[in-house]
């Protein structure tokens, strides 16, 4: 199978990467050693900073790993990051080291949980870590869970081949994956908009959003990386064909993060050849694929919760419970001193900042007529809102009371995340307004 892959690889990729001259990156020598001096003071503070993590590490049930990491830690990761920021931004290293710089940044905010909890971070890491092993030792594990098997066949088939821990790939897959991907994906965005400095800088500064779904190794989790994945690369390239099987192994990940990842893929391949079509189709396709996007997602949620009409609610305060937790924790803080009532002051009002910047980039977007693919994310966002309101009506009586509506109010999270490329954007053309005062 792995032969085959690799083979496949070499044999399509002339199709798969057949893209337009500005998308490609360029990778630009350095032109002396010197060029290199930042470079490798970047690494000696990223590996102070990771050494302060690993010594403090800890197999006690801690509620936060702040409770054991030494306070230097956080000198040499602000050190760390504003060499990072110089060498993003004026230093002439070649784009693959840029990147590769990126990607240790990236695990370096993203493994903090998986470097200091010794057993691990999380609860459902641990019940899918012994389901993994299961299946290693007996080949399946019954019921099945075509839920995950994704991320099971994923972990599983690496730890056949390289002889790694299922416990170890389990704790790391997600943090180590999002810190390979989302660098490159993000500067594939940004390299075909704005400035030279704009372009590395905003793969950097967008962290601020601190994604803490990648902290840990879920099936949800992982599912949400290869959203964006998908999200990203229908965006940046002509051919579809990588975008329909990034959406197609999120559905094998996780059907609930899949099933709007499929929807979009086709909604953006009605988009990208609407000049194609006669305008008349073209509506009617827009009509279908909305109801589809709409209602697939409650349907598969109304089928997961044991196809019971009795379960359905019709109760108002279901809907506005969820969007009522958007807002609940606007407050500012305690009576701290100024540092730290600042840090529960952007913590509690995160989500209110998160829906400016999207209201905000959503306004600026439109203002400038941007390409207008960037459309499907708003089309497929709408029918997710109506996913929202229909799939709150379900009544999840098997969970325990506090997850009962967790189910039906992660399409806000999947809204969020097709709002990305919005956000990434506007924070990139902001990042180009402040080095434009310089």
């Amino acid at each position: 199978v792995i032969f085959l892959v690799i083979a496949s690889f070499f044999i399509f990729r002339k199709y798969l990467f057949n893209e337009n001259k500005h998308q490609k990156i360029e990778n630009v020598a350095p032109k002396n050693i010197r060029d290199y001096t930042p470079y490798l003071i970047y690494f000696l503070f990223w590996g102070l900073s990771f050494y302060i993590l690993y010594i403090s590490r800890s197999d006690r049930a801690i509620i936060s790993p702040w409770q054991v990491i030494k306070p230097s830690f956080f000198v040499f990761y602000i050190i760390s990051s504003l060499i990072l920021i110089f060498i993003l931004y004026k230093n002439k290293l070649s784009n693959t080291a840029k990147l590769i710089a990126l990607s240790f940044h990236y695990f370096l905010s993203l493994g903090i949980a998986s470097v200091v909890y010794k057993i691990g971070y999380g609860f459902d890491p641990f019940i899918h870590q012994a389901t993994m092993e299961l299946i290693d030792k007996k080949g399946l594990v019954t019921p099945k869970p075509l839920y995950y098997l994704g991320e099971y066949g994923i972990i599983v088939v690496l730890h056949k081949i390289s002889g790694l821990s299922i416990y170890l790939l389990n704790k790391f897959l997600v943090p180590l994956m999002a810190a390979i991907f989302l660098p490159v994906t993000a500067y594939r965005l940004t390299s075909q908009y704005g400035s030279k400095p704009s372009r590395w800088l905003t793969p950097i500064f967008i962290l601020i959003l601190s994604f803490s779904p990648f902290i840990a190794s879920t099936p949800q989790n992982l599912s949400y990386l290869f959203l964006i994945l998908t999200i990203f690369f229908g965006l940046t390239k002509n051919n579809l064909l990588w975008p329909l099987v990034l959406s197609l192994a999120t559905l094998a990940i996780h059907p609930l993060t899949g099933i709007p990842a499929f929807c979009w893929v086709l909604i953006l391949a009605l988009y990208k050849n609407s000049g194609k079509i006669k305008s008349s189709f073209y509506r009617i396709g827009k009509i279908i694929l909305f109801l589809i996007s709409s209602l697939t997602l409650p349907i598969a949620l109304f089928i997961s919760g044991g196809n019971d009409f009795k379960k359905i609610s019709w109760d108002f305060n279901l809907i506005i419970a969820p969007l009522k937790n958007l807002f609940s924790s606007l407050n500012t803080a305690g009576q701290e001193n100024w540092l730290l009532n600042f840090i529960y002051f952007f913590s509690y009002n995160y989500n209110f900042y998160l829906i400016a910047i999207i209201v905000f980039s959503l306004i600026f977007f439109y203002k400038q007529k941007e390409n207008r693919n960037f459309r499907s994310l708003v089309f497929i966002n709408i029918a997710l809102s109506i996913a929202y309101l229909i799939s709150s009506q379900i009544i999840f009586t098997d969970l325990i009371n506090y997850e009962q509506s967790n189910f039906a109010s992660r399409p806000l999270t999947l809204i969020t995340i097709f709002f990305l490329p919005f956000i990434t954007l506007e924070l990139q053309k902001f990042i180009d307004l402040v080095l434009s005062k310089d």
